[in-house]
């Protein structure tokens, strides 16, 4: 039976990881440390605790790390703190686990080693270019604490990938939604902000007109981290992820129709926002998609009504 170590492996995209690759027949061992703002909750694994290997811990103080890093076959780096507004008030935080844990992670890795390893970079690397397209050449100029401190981790991978002889695939994802993904506190993100407020009957502000952005449904990023993990993989490989366009008014009225309360407005752009926006430019996954020939996009209006139904669960949840 092959071995995967998930980093991070009970916050919102680690734990969908972990039941996918369980259900798919691996080893799963799954270390976090459940660290304060991070979104991880050991209660995200719920359906698979019982069967896998937790690790509640600190990655910094697993001693044993080394000898679990030589007996696996993948290495699924999903360590991350994803509130982009938080980060600008407390970078040092974010430097603590955007960039510095992922560099313990490297120094634990031997030459040479065996196991295929999988990071989670961002979209946010790539800031707002001024070209038409973004693809994997596209120089990287962050916007925002977040955006900077991705790039240096995923610049740790691309060196060490050399200086090691190691095997690495960079994921450069987009907005991702879907099951346990953040409900609760003032920084979700864009789309758990919007079915917030939504399902408290209040109006969605849309800042500006006709921006968009390129949304991921989270059980379409693992389908393709799970058919890569089957690819042959050499040196360090970095892929755009790509999952939809849309106008975030559109996501916003989608959301509304959907829920059947709430409203949209649009109000002026605040200057914080102004100055770490992203832009429009089109996102290419064409070298993703010649790689593992073609990928699955989920529906957007229903995976959004799955998104909007785990939201239902959670805040039913909190008034028992």
């Amino acid at each position: 039976m092959n071995s995967v170590l998930i980093l991070g492996a009970a916050g919102f995209i680690g734990s969908n990881i972990a039941e996918l690759f369980y259900n798919s027949g691996y080893n799963v061992i799954a270390v976090d440390g459940c660290l304060d703002k991070t979104g991880g909750d050991k209660t995200h694994l719920n359906e698979i605790i019982n069967k896998i290997t937790f690790i509640d811990k600190r990655i910094e103080n697993i001693v044993e790390l080394p000898e679990i890093i030589g007996s696996v076959d993948i290495i699924i780096d999903c360590m991350a703190w994803t509130s982009h507004h938080s980060a600008i008030s407390n970078p040092i935080y974010d430097l603590e686990l955007n960039a510095k844990s992922h560099l313990h992670l490297l120094l634990q890795i031997p030459d040479n080693c065996k196991a295929k390893i999988f990071y989670l970079a961002s979209r946010g690397q790539y800031g707002n270019p001024n070209t038409d397209v973004i693809d994997e050449e596209t120089p990287m100029i962050p916007e925002d604490i977040q955006g900077i401190n991705k790039l240096a981790a995923e610049s740790y991978y691309r060196v060490y990938s050399k200086l090691k002889n190691i095997d690495v695939v960079s994921l450069r994802i987009p907005n991702c939604y879907g099951k346990n993904q953040p409900t609760s506190g003032s920084d979700i993100g864009l789309i758990g902000s919007f079915i917030k407020d939504a399902l408290d009957g209040k109006a969605i502000k849309v800042f500006g007109d006709g921006r968009k952005r390129n949304i991921i449904y989270v059980d379409d990023l693992i389908s393709d981290i799970l058919i890569l993990s089957k690819k042959e993989i050499k040196g360090f490989n970095p892929f755009n992820v790509r999952g939809i366009d849309v106008t975030i008014r559109e996501l916003a009225e989608e959301i509304v129709s959907i829920i059947g309360k709430g409203s949209v407005i649009k109000e002026e752009m605040p200057d914080i926002i102004k100055a770490i926006d992203t832009g429009n430019t089109e996102y290419s996954d064409v070298k993703l998609n010649q790689y593992i020939g073609g990928r699955s996009i989920t529906d957007f209006t229903t995976s959004l009504e799955k998104t909007i139904n785990y939201f239902k669960e959670k805040f039913y949840a909190m008034e028992m």
